[in-house]
Order: structure tokens, then C-alpha cells, then sequence
């Protein structure tokens, strides 16, 4: 059984050294065919929640039907517009618009019954 979690894809089309409109247009192609396999566009992140090999999957399979449909039109392909496209499950990112997690820490407060204002919980381990 596989584990589902919050999958991403990103893809990076090379701007720099490839004219602007073909590029372009390859990008709408491209994110299109994510679209139909069930992503869902985050500014340049694509986004299903899915296991790992199954949102490969389908994100391969997206690029291909894109370069399938470019040939039956005898476009160019879209390969030599790509300069990235990885995958990984979104658990393991780090969103740097936080501290550090190294940085922020916990400090037990005891005594506080009996303070206006205060709810005192205890937290106990459900293993």
C-alpha cells in the first residue's frame, strides 16, 4: 500500500536561449496536460495529492501526450525547451519564509494555575 501525500511538480522551460513565444506556448501545452492529470497550478508549482510514483506517473504521462499532440501537428518538440522537471513529495521542503526550525523552542511554564486569563491543558502521548 502506498502512502497518499501532497505531491509537486516543477518544471522550468528555458527562456534564456529559446525565443519567447514558442516557449510560451509550449508552457500553456504543458500545464494544460498536468491540469487534465489532476495537478493543480501554485505560481510555478503543480500539485496533486497522491503518492510519489503515481504523480511521477501522471506527470510523465502529461509530457508525453503534450509532445504526442505537437507531432501529430508537426511542431516542434518540447524537449529542448525544458531545462528542469523534478518531483518531490512536499513534506520534504522547507519554506524559508520561517525561521530555522533549529530556532524555535519550546520552554515549560509551570505554576500557572490560578492565573486570570491562563487554561492549563496537560498533553499526554496517545501511543
Amino acid at each position: 500500500m502506498e502512502i497518499i501525500m501532497r505531491y509537486g511538480i516543477v518544471i522550468s522551460l528555458d527562456y534564456i536561449s529559446s525565443p519567447e513565444e514558442p516557449v510560451k506556448h509550449a508552457y500553456l501545452n504543458i500545464q494544460n496536460a498536468l491540469e487534465a492529470e489532476g495537478f493543480k497550478r501554485d505560481g510555478r508549482l503543480f500539485i496533486i495529492d497522491c503518492s510519489a510514483s503515481e504523480g511521477q506517473l501522471r506527470a510523465r504521462r502529461a509530457i508525453e501526450s503534450v509532445e504526442a499532440q505537437r507531432y501529430k501537428k508537426r511542431e516542434e518538440s518540447i524537449y529542448p525547451y525544458i531545462k528542469e522537471f523534478f518531483g518531490f513529495e512536499l513534506c520534504h521542503t522547507t519554506n524559508l519564509l520561517l525561521p530555522p526550525s533549529g530556532d524555535i523552542s519550546v520552554t515549560e511554564l509551570s505554576n500557572l494555575e490560578g492565573i486570570e486569563g491562563v487554561e492549563v491543558i496537560e498533553l499526554t502521548d496517545n501511543d
